[in-house]
């Protein structure tokens, strides 16, 4: 298990309703996909999660589940 967590280090608004909440976006080079299972609750929505090469590539949604992303 490895992977690197690389911060944006910019903030955006995440709107919910009335809500607003500031937030980073992180992108995240994994070892291999099961690393999403060991990475923690408090990577943002919309973060980035990818093998290298960009093999597999996840993001994450507003329910917190990383979601495959299909770059064809």
């Amino acid at each position: 298990m490895a992977y690197i967590i690389n911060p944006s280090g910019k903030s955006y608004t995440y709107v919910d309703g009335d809500q607003k909440t500031d937030l980073s976006v992180s992108t995240i080079l994994l070892e291999t996909e099961e690393d999403l299972n060991s990475i923690g609750d408090e990577i943002a929505v919309g973060s980035l999660a990818y093998t290298a090469g960009f093999t597999k590539v996840y993001q994450k949604d507003f329910d917190g589940n990383w979601v495959e992303v299909n770059l064809q």
